[in-house]
């Protein structure tokens, strides 16, 4: 592409943290534009017209925007036709394994993210707490991601 590659992104997103870990291994250079979520930026209208969703990261390569993490890291190789063991484009069955276990990574990554948001974004940015039973909520929400993870290993004999 022409123009300079800009992903916004927030570091204490894991799945910016993807992307950014993706775009070191592969050496593309980029420009990075932090979305500040403390203060709902990723909210504003000018980031809506980037990810409607308003979701972290999103991509600007030229003309053509995206966003979800494992879209963006596939993007990357194959829009540059780089050869990576992190996206084995030759190899289809390797890929489709790698194609699940991104999509159970981000199910779970969801689900840990709704809780952990819940949990702890009110007591870190000085908001007012959730109440006993709201946190009995939590726990029990936090329980049932723990639960995925364990069956979601178990699966893979991890």
């Amino acid at each position: 592409m022409s123009e300079e590659l800009v992903v916004y992104m927030n570091i204490i997103s894991p799945y910016s943290r993807l992307v950014m870990s993706m775009l070191a291994l592969l050496d593309i250079p980029h420009k990075e534009r932090v979305i500040d979520t403390s203060r709902g930026e990723q909210k504003k209208e000018w980031y809506k017209k980037i990810n409607p969703k308003m979701k972290i990261p999103a991509i600007k390569d030229g003309d053509h925007i995206m966003a979800e993490s494992i879209d963006i890291c596939k993007y990357l190789i194959e829009s540059r036709k780089l050869k990576t063991p992190a996206w084995p484009v030759d190899d289809r069955d390797r890929n489709e394994q790698m194609e699940k276990d991104l999509a159970d990574f981000e199910d779970l990554g969801e689900a840990t993210m709704a809780v952990a948001y819940k949990c702890f974004y009110n007591k870190v940015f000085g908001k007012k707490l959730a109440s006993a039973e709201e946190t009995k909520q939590y726990k029990e929400d936090l329980y049932k991601v723990y639960d995925l993870s364990e069956e979601t290993l178990s699966e893979r004999r991890t």
